[in-house]
């Protein structure tokens, strides 16, 4: 056997498994959940008085915000997910920025935790527990120091019937 068929077996016969990096967030309820990085365009702080309210709106639009001269709809995704509203008492609320192609949506959350690697096989079906609200919007869970992580569809989220504006 010459050196590289000794390469190409070793490499054939080494499963590789790759993790991929989530950003992990905290939404009302003290609720976990993770968004792929692919997804997410950044994360910011953003003053609550900079939001400009649109009327005659779904709840869960909060309204407009200016990022970089560019106007972007900012929704409440606990509230769009069916699981609640936002507490908007701070100065500044975190928002993830959601990208799919041209689109960018930014998502108030109620903290932004950092960022964790998972792998597939460590996503497991949904629980029964969970609101069916939700289940539109996961692409499974994941058990993480004791802590159930929900992991969300950004594409499901940006297409959202509440976004069709």
């Amino acid at each position: 056997m010459n050196r590289s068929s000794l390469l190409t077996a070793s490499i054939t016969r080494t499963p590789i498994t790759l993790d991929v990096g989530y950003l992990r967030v905290t939404l009302p309820h003290q609720i976990q959940a993770v968004l792929p990085m692919s997804s997410v365009q950044e994360v910011i702080a953003h003053p609550i008085h900079h939001i400009t309210a649109i009327p005659n709106m779904p709840v869960s639009v909060l309204g407009l915000m200016n990022r970089r001269s560019q106007l972007l709809w900012l929704v409440d995704l606990a509230n769009l997910l069916g699981i609640g509203g936002l507490e908007l008492n701070s100065q500044t609320q975190s928002i993830v920025i959601l990208k799919h192609n041209s689109l960018l949506v930014g998502c108030a959350v109620s903290a932004v935790e950092g960022m964790v690697q998972l792998t597939p096989d460590e996503f497991q079906a949904v629980p029964n527990h969970v609101p069916s609200s939700l289940l539109p919007y996961l692409r499974g869970c994941v058990v993480r120091e004791e802590n159930l992580l929900l992991i969300l569809n950004p594409n499901a989220i940006l297409q959202s019937p509440v976004l069709q504006l």
